[in-house]
């Protein structure tokens, strides 16, 4: 398992991809899942440092935990900020044209895509988002 615990500040996003890269790749898992995942956590990341704070908290951070338990990789994300479940944003019209479709929610639907399951929460004053992603057979 590793945790990760950033300011959520964009600046950081290389480094919360860095040590996840690296925990990933220590265990063997391949080029194309790692790039996934990492389309997942800067989704992730990013929307919490552009929406999860007001400017009004103390804190203002960003945690991820990952872990690998046989052919699945758990992706936890907490932050303090207001409460939103993720999962109620609408899916956007993929087959409409992009120039008439609305903004946002794209990255979101691509999370979705890449996670066979997804769970939100909010205790303790915590946003708690909890993915899980199947390795592919073979792997680790």
């Amino acid at each position: 398992m590793i945790s990760i615990k950033k300011p959520a500040e964009i600046k950081y996003l290389h480094e919360i991809l860095d040590e996840t890269d690296s925990y990933l790749k220590r265990h063997h898992c391949p080029s194309d899942f790692v790039f996934e995942a990492d389309l997942v956590i800067e989704e992730l990341f990013t929307n919490t440092c552009y929406y999860a704070y007001d400017g009004s908290e103390e804190e203002q951070t960003c945690e991820f935990h990952l872990e690998i338990d046989e052919n699945n990789l758990l992706i936890q994300r907490i932050d303090l900020g207001k409460p939103f479940n993720p999962l109620t944003i609408a899916d956007p019209d993929v087959d409409q044209n992009f120039r008439e479709r609305r903004v946002g929610g794209l990255g979101m639907y691509l999370v979705k895509h890449f996670c066979s399951r997804i769970e939100y929460s909010y205790r303790n004053n915590q946003n708690i988002l909890t993915l899980y992603r199947t390795i592919p057979i073979n792997t680790i």
